[in-house]
């Protein structure tokens, strides 16, 4: 956020931008306010396999995110293992994957995970027996995208797992450092890992560990299919990349393993056809993405603003009705980027001072039109 922005949102009484992040995995408070419909929640969180729909901006990062962090952050035991795949950061493309170079690119995935949660709790590590700290370790070197020592020197340099999050991004991330970072960082050094000789070993011994650390079972968060650069234009490609994991379903089902994949309203026909059973499609409406509206500002201010009124002056109401109509679409990355060009009109034209004003939403749909305009289109 540009100081004049922050300084300006601040005197209306919010402690941050609740409208500044467009992709959801940046957003650092976007658990805090998440809105997710009750049918799809009943439907996701159950020990089987779910598919899940929406079109770009339409919420399948910020729900993947949700979940990771709804296994996470509780502290107690017996729920779900958070297993984010986001395909394009681990699944290197040659050629159509097979399921043992998914499993690979799952892997790398789970030691990242594993990695990150132990940096940040400790006590997971310190509670397993000494048999599984050798498989922990041997499991980290063998499957972590560089070797484990590159990623103690990291933490140590910065003193904090903080390096961890810019290489894995945030979705475990909580603020402060544990007690025993530093005596889990040296410990971690002192394990001599043993080699791992085949896939099925270290695949094994994720499945332990994840046992062991009182985790049940494992929810496989599958995502990034629209970013893979090889299936942007091509559904039939999208479909090759993950088959093999849908494939997979019953042997995944039978280490409890469940696959909880969110991905692009244009594959549905052609991926969730054969499983229909399995898809759902996120949905959109003025009440649910008003109510998106005021959890943030609801967030942002300690609970003290609810509505886009509340930073408006009299003479300007209904201003969330008025996104509403002004978006491009009824989806939450577009409201959320028409609000921010909203505040960005408001500080172009007074600068960062006073209440948003009716000249601030006439200026913002001659921006709009002036974007949307073509040549010789009348």
């Amino acid at each position: 956020m540009n100081n004049e922005r922050e300084k300006w949102l601040n005197s209306l009484g919010l402690r941050f931008d609740p409208f500044l992040y467009l992709e959801a995995s940046e957003d650092p408070h976007l658990f805090d306010y998440v809105v997710i419909r009750d049918e799809i929640l009943r439907k996701v969180w159950v020990e089987s396999h779910s598919l899940v729909f929406a079109p770009p901006g339409g919420g399948k990062t910020a729900l993947r995110l949700y979940f990771t962090r709804a296994c996470w952050l509780p502290p107690a035991r017996g729920f779900p293992f958070p297993l984010s795949y986001d395909i394009p950061r681990f699944l290197p493309w040659d050629d159509a994957p097979s399921l043992e170079s998914h499993l690979r690119a799952i892997l790398r995935a789970a030691a990242a995970t594993i990695l990150t949660m132990l940096a940040l709790r400790p006590f997971l590590w310190e509670e397993l027996p000494a048999e599984r700290r050798f498989s922990a370790v041997s499991l980290l070197n063998s499957a972590l995208p560089l070797p484990l020592g590159f990623y103690l020197e990291q933490m140590k340099a910065a003193k904090s797992p903080e390096p961890l999050f810019n290489s894995f991004g945030r979705a475990l991330a909580f603020s402060g450092v544990h007690p025993h970072f530093d005596k889990l960082l040296e410990m971690l050094s002192s394990v001599e890992p043993k080699p791992l000789p085949n896939l099925r070993k270290p695949w094994e011994i994720f499945l332990e560990l994840v046992e062991a650390m009182g985790f049940a079972g494992v929810y496989l968060l599958v995502d990034g299919l629209d970013f893979a650069y090889e299936t942007q234009a091509s559904s039939e490609k999208a479909l090759a990349l993950i088959k093999p994991l849908l494939n997979a379903v019953p042997e995944l089902e039978s280490n409890r393993v469940f696959l909880k994949a969110f991905l692009p309203e244009d594959y549905m026909a052609i991926i969730g056809k054969p499983f229909s059973s399995l898809s759902m499609t996120i949905e959109w409406d003025k009440p649910l993405l008003k109510e998106l509206i005021r959890r943030r500002l609801q967030v942002a201010s300690d609970g003290s603003i609810v509505s886009l009124d509340a930073i408006c002056s009299p003479p300007l109401r209904g201003l969330d009705e008025i996104i509403l109509e002004s978006s491009p679409s009824l989806l939450p990355r577009a409201v959320i980027q028409t609000i921010s060009e909203l505040f960005d009109v408001h500080l172009k034209r007074v600068g960062p001072e006073g209440l948003l004003e009716a000249e601030d939403v006439e200026d913002l749909k001659k921006r709009q039109e002036r974007a949307n305009y073509v040549p010789g289109i009348r």
